[in-house]
């Protein structure tokens, strides 16, 4: 029993959202996002990267930016995919109605090649997950018969910055983006 419940409590702290501080390697890897390359609106906790001409929104949605201490508040939400598609249509997060979920190159344009646990820039992207994050491609696979199965869509593991294939029943998180 003791076996059971020690698996249990393990399985529910995986679960949870991993915040830390990355690890970066800036004296070996060039840094792939700069914080010199987002016009950061710390009114709104909105980064745009003047690269992509990509608007995102810093926090992780379901986290708040709170402007007076530059951070997000609050806890994160993991979607299925079918949920994260229709909370990215229905934000109206800054007053802008255009947000969405990113394509899958949009979300690894983000990644910080310099850092780990999470690859992304702590200074841009102030929340720090080292989660999964959806992303609008989908993944069309046959299914060896000559059909095609669509049940999955490809995300972001930030955790060290690797794409793969999530199906699309399971929970992720959101990055919220729109285009200027």
């Amino acid at each position: 029993m003791k076996t059971v419940k020690s698996l249990i409590l393990g399985c529910a702290f995986l679960s949870a959202p991993v915040f830390s501080a990355p690890v970066c390697y800036s004296s070996i890897v060039s840094a792939s996002t700069p914080t010199s390359q987002y016009t950061i609106d710390s009114e709104n906790g909105i980064a745009t990267d003047e690269k992509t001409g990509l608007s995102w929104h810093m926090c992780t949605l379901g986290m708040a930016w709170d402007k007076a201490n530059n951070t997000c508040t609050g806890t994160a939400q993991a979607y299925t995919w079918s949920e994260a598609l229709i909370a990215a249509q229905d934000s109206e997060y800054a007053n802008f109605s255009n947000w969405r979920l990113p394509n899958i190159k949009e979300l690894m344009s983000i990644i910080e090649r310099q850092c780990e646990a999470p690859a992304l820039n702590a200074e841009v992207f102030v929340d720090s997950l080292s989660e999964k994050y959806w992303s609008s491609t989908p993944v069309i696979n046959s299914d060896g018969n000559g059909g095609l199965i669509g049940d999955q869509v490809w995300a972001v593991n930030f955790t060290e910055g690797s794409n793969n294939f999530t199906v699309k029943t399971t929970y992720s998180f959101v990055r919220l983006v729109r285009k200027l």
